[in-house]
């Protein structure tokens, strides 16, 4: 352990004992509706439901950022357990099936089986005890404040602001569009998310070139559509029992959990207080 990392980082001793709680002050983060990752090369890489070096590919995630002193993970690689679109490539249907027709979270499977039963139950119990229930806030937004606006308009209907009037108690969810948005350079945040791809993706760390990834973030102009990212990283609306796309399960963690050893860089994860 590196006690020059520790000084500075939201590091923990391996006892517990809070060495510092600084998340602001690691490099790439910003305070930004939260505390977030932002840029395209950031060392935010955590090992999750191993505490072993080197950590195993499967448990590789990464930090969109920390809210209300609770760190918000992203599963690195998408989940492909179950999903398959008619290509042959991982996918879910954003509802969970063609038969279900409705942007509603709250009846989704995607949301109560796979993601709250099937990924949740993959995972080690001591794992599971360390994520924190949570208010997801999935009432939506009109294509013109998600696709034609930007994210300081897009964040309000992703959070207690606008967002409280329709939400959904669950452990696991998706990242919201503002969770996409922000975590690119803050030079880009004023770019519509249909336009994002053309420059805000190249420098946007959650952005993976070439597939379509579904958000939480239903369509509320609609009841059949929610948002998502394009192959190039804008963002668009699609039917959401028509297309199966990418997920990455994201939550977050109780406000007891730290980290307590790493750098954040993709080969020396943070190590959590577990």
């Amino acid at each position: 352990m590196h006690v020059e990392t520790l000084k500075s980082g939201p590091l923990v001793n391996l006892t517990g004992e809070q060495i510092a709680l600084n998340y602001a002050s690691i490099p790439g983060m910003i305070s930004e509706s939260g505390t977030r990752f932002s840029g395209r090369i950031v060392n935010n890489y955590v090992c999750f439901g191993s505490n072993i070096k080197p950590c195993p590919e499967d448990y590789i995630y990464r930090v969109i950022g920390v809210f209300d002193n609770k760190i918000k993970l992203i599963k690195s690689n998408i989940y492909t357990t179950g999903g398959v679109d008619q290509y042959g490539f991982p996918g879910f249907y954003w509802t969970g099936s063609k038969d279900n027709v409705e942007n509603n979270w709250s009846t989704s499977t995607l949301n109560t089986v796979v993601l709250n039963q099937n990924y949740y139950n993959s995972l080690d119990p001591k794992w599971q005890n360390i994520i924190s229930p949570s208010t997801w806030y999935v009432g939506g937004m009109s294509y013109n404040v998600g696709g034609k606006g930007a994210v300081s308009g897009i964040y309000p209907y992703e959070s207690a602001s606008k967002g409280s009037s329709t939400t959904v108690n669950a452990k696991i969810g998706l990242m919201y569009v503002s969770d996409y948005l922000y975590a690119a350079s803050s030079k880009h945040y004023s770019i519509p998310g249909r336009d994002f791809g053309a420059v805000g993706a190249a420098n946007d760390w959650l952005f993976m070139t070439g597939k379509y990834e579904w958000t939480i973030s239903r369509e509320s102009d609609f009841t059949y559509s929610s948002f998502s990212i394009f192959t190039d990283g804008s963002i668009y609306d699609y039917v959401v029992y028509q297309s199966q796309f990418a997920i990455r399960p994201v939550f977050y963690l109780l406000p007891t959990i730290k980290f307590f050893d790493g750098s954040g860089a993709p080969d020396d994860p943070y190590l959590l207080n577990i």
